[in-house]
């Protein structure tokens, strides 16, 4: 008796294995190019772009090897996030689902190809191709994390480019930010902004940190500028000189 109820519990299991894997659309690797796109040029290849955090990614494929070149393994996944703010293109807030081929799980250390998990807040660079929203490219880096919190209600400015609305989400911190986290990373998010804006662009949105609230990010601000605008500002923790 047990053995059979073993042997249906397992044919079961299969069947919604095989019956969930037939509902995942059919979908081929898009590598798009020989080599990883620019940050700079995400923004500018990408028809849509939605800022938002990630719920669950979740392997959905069987393994497919591509070339030579690209030896390991990769898997389809699908990503699911929830959509804050649309800086470009035809998309909804809310849970938003893309798909996009990976690094198998098992050789995912091979490099930082993209890789982002459950918690993690990014701009998605995202093309809708056969029906479904997926990466604009497979494998490479399509997303720039942001660790200044959410913004809700924030939409951009009619004159803005893509590029300058990422920008001005990185480099300011919601009201839901840990001073702590955007203070760590605000290096990493002006290098960011300055290859998608320039250095006067970013000069400008680092300069109104100055007069933050919050004195560790002041303090932070201060010490990136210096750092990276040598003579061009001269600042303290209590702001511009």
């Amino acid at each position: 008796m047990v053995s059979v109820m073993t042997r249906a519990f397992v044919i079961l299991a299969v069947a919604a294995t095989l019956a969930a894997t037939s509902c995942q659309p059919r979908l081929e690797f898009n590598l798009g190019s020989t080599s990883a796109l620019s940050y700079g040029e995400l923004p500018r290849r990408s028809p849509i772009i939605v800022v938002g955090k990630v719920v669950e990614v979740k392997v959905v494929g069987p393994e497919v090897r591509t070339s030579d070149e690209h030896r390991y393994p990769l898997r389809l996944q699908r990503v699911t996030i929830q959509a804050e703010n649309v800086l470009k293109g035809e998309a909804r807030i809310g849970e938003m689902i893309f798909y996009r081929y990976a690094w198998s799980p098992d050789h995912a250390m091979v490099g930082p190809w993209g890789i982002f998990g459950p918690g993690q807040r990014g701009a998605f660079f995202l093309v809708r191709k056969d029906g479904v929203l997926r990466s604009i490219v497979d494998l490479y880096p399509t997303h720039i994390e942001v660790w200044s919190g959410e913004h809700a209600g924030y939409k951009p400015r009619p004159e803005h480019s893509p590029q300058e609305s990422i920008a001005e989400l990185l480099l300011t911190p919601g009201p839901d930010a840990r001073p702590e986290a955007f203070s760590q990373t605000l290096y990493i998010a002006s290098s960011m902004s300055m290859e998608l804006i320039g250095d006067a662009g970013t000069l400008q949105l680092m300069k109104r940190l100055l007069a933050s609230e919050v004195l560790l990010i002041r303090q932070r601000a201060c010490s990136v500028i210096t750092e990276q605008f040598p003579g061009q500002v001269q600042c303290s923790s209590s702001g511009v000189k």
